[in-house]
């Protein structure tokens, strides 16, 4: 290429990669109103930003929204990376968990995008393209929505999440750029023991990853091994034993979590009224089920299609071509594999997170879109498909997009609980009891932003402050198997004040240091103070602090 064409390249993955960035790039950051956050930040990052904030072992991390426990079944690499960045530059955390990491992650993920799509094509055009389709590709939702509503959006009305809101799951990026690296060594047929550390790097990034790079690897091994090349086959078998070491250092009841449920998503894509929902389909599948009538099969296999094709959007004809002219076997066989997994198993606790199999085998399906409109592009439809797959993908991204660029934004740790945050960073390190999340209380604010102890069960003061809390974000206690429920029933006896007694040993027997109350909690309970032989620390703008005094 001459350097004109690689500086245009170049222009043009750097400005993708800003609109990439855009679901993350402005939250946590200080407004005139406090800390905003937008999409999935209110919650997801905040996670994420508590586990960075307090690792000092990298091996058994501690977990700030849960005292007194270390963090077990879950893939803490990224935040382990972005731990180890901001102790080493200095850099704050928020920063590079809401700014750098999203700028730097999605270009080199695009950048690689770049590379496969030449690759497969031979052709720069090729290369771009899967740029395009890595940033805006999208489901079918957006035509569920405009004979709805007349917008365009539903990008996760038949379940998966779609690249343009990847970046809200900082984890799923970085797999994805190792995933991307083992996808060009596979197509350029350079499998070598850097693949091994990639390979053992996945599973503690993102454990469906790690699925997917094994089956990419797997598959291509086999495919070697057929050929009297042994050494993918090799890498593969070596790799095992270490990657099952570091996974299940994290993760040693991980696997007890996925449980088989044929057609989960399938049933509840009709019966849930923020997806396709169809009642008298929903019925049927209900009646029929429990009578085992034969009926059933067939609309079970009809709602996998629509779930499949609904999901894939225009990349189902990449992969139905791949896999009827047996073009990229290795690609399109992992990506089938992928798609087809979560329409037979979930997890438990949150069932739907298994759909992010989906995710991996998305990408896949764009790589196989790209081949197929390379190889059909003297065809006299191919000018008017592409417009058409461009057009529709600019369009569905609009509700996205709309919701990350607008004002105000859904969440905030607002004004009056920052004074608060940061008066308990001046107090020497403690435990912190909150009152559990009340969902009601958000109905009883009228305006965004909402603040975050309203707004959705989440670690801020974990996230914000060097404490420990003694139950906060229950949604990701759920996930990862811990017994939540017991220590929310203690608390919530707690602020009844029914016992004082009973009350007190429960601050002196958890260690509580402090207790932080804050806007519509503070009316929840009220605290008998002088036999509770609590001090009131702080009290300003709407937040009680109160010191537990031993």
């Amino acid at each position: 290429m001459f350097s004109s064409k690689k500086i245009l390249i170049l222009l043009f993955i750097a400005i993708c990669s800003l609109i990439y960035s855009l679901p993350m790039i402005r939250s946590g950051l200080v407004y005139d109103f406090g800390i905003g956050f937008w999409g999935p930040s209110g919650h997801d990052i905040i996670w994420h930003l508590q586990l960075i904030n307090h690792v000092k072992n990298f091996i058994q991390i501690p977990l700030a929204s849960y005292s007194g426990v270390p963090l077990q079944n879950y893939h803490p690499f990224y935040n382990i990376f972005i731990s180890f960045v901001h102790q080493f530059t200095g850099i704050k955390s928020s920063y590079l968990v809401f700014q750098i990491f999203p700028i730097l992650s999605s270009f080199f993920y695009l950048y690689l995008s770049f590379l496969i799509g030449q690759k497969i094509t031979k052709t720069i055009l090729g290369g771009i393209l899967l740029v395009f389709l890595n940033v805006f590709s999208n489901s079918f939702g957006w035509i569920i929505s405009l004979l709805r509503s007349g917008q365009f959006a539903g990008d996760s009305i038949f379940w998966s999440m779609q690249p343009a809101s990847f970046q809200s799951n900082p984890p799923l990026i970085l797999s994805l750029i190792f995933l991307m690296i083992i996808i060009f060594q596979v197509i350029s047929n350079k499998i070598n023991f850097f693949t091994i550390l990639l390979l053992c790097l996945l599973p503690i990034t993102k454990a469906y990853g790690g699925v997917a790079g094994y089956l990419i690897v797997g598959i291509y091994s086999l495919f070697q091994f057929f050929k009297k090349n042994y050494q993918p086959l090799l890498i593969f078998f070596m790799s095992i034993p270490i990657s099952l070491y570091f996974f299940f250092l994290f993760n040693q009841n991980s696997i007890s979590l996925i449980k088989y449920s044929p057609f989960w998503f399938v049933i509840n894509l009709f019966s849930s009224v923020d997806k396709i929902y169809f009642p008298k389909i929903s019925s049927a599948i209900a009646t029929y089920s429990s009578v085992n009538n034969p009926k059933l099969i067939p609309i079970l296999l009809i709602g996998s299609l629509i779930f499949l094709i609904g999901n894939l959007g225009w990349r189902f004809i990449g992969i139905f071509s791949a896999l009827k002219s047996r073009r990229h076997p290795i690609l399109s066989f992992s990506a089938l594999i992928l798609i087809l997994l979560p329409l037979f198993f979930i997890q438990q606790g949150t069932a739907w997170n298994t759909i992010q199999f989906f995710y991996y085998g998305l990408i896949l399906s764009n790589i196989l879109l790209v081949d197929f409109l390379h190889k059909n592009n003297k065809q006299k439809y191919y000018k008017y498909l592409l417009i058409i797959i461009i057009t529709t993908s600019l369009l569905a991204n609009i509700d996205i997009y709309k919701n990350y660029l607008g004002n105000p934004p859904p969440s905030a740790i607002l004004n009056n609980e920052l004074k608060a945050i940061e008066f308990l960073n001046t107090l020497p390190q403690g435990l912190i009891l909150t009152y559990p999340y009340d969902p009601y209380i958000k109905n009883k604010i009228p305006h965004t932003p909402i603040p975050l102890y309203a707004y959705e069960t989440n670690a801020y003061l974990g996230a914000y402050t060097h404490h420990y809390q003694f139950l906060a974000d229950e949604m990701n206690l759920n996930n990862s198997g811990y017994d939540w429920q017991t220590r929310k029933n203690q608390s919530l006896e707690f602020f009844k004040q029914t016992n004082i007694h009973q009350d007190r040993g429960f601050l002196v027997n958890n260690q509580i240091d402090y207790i932080y109350l804050t806007g519509f909690q503070i009316n929840q309970t009220v605290l008998d103070v002088t036999n509770l032989y609590l001090t009131k620390i702080y009290d300003y703008q709407d937040t009680i602090i109160y010191r537990v005094n031993r």
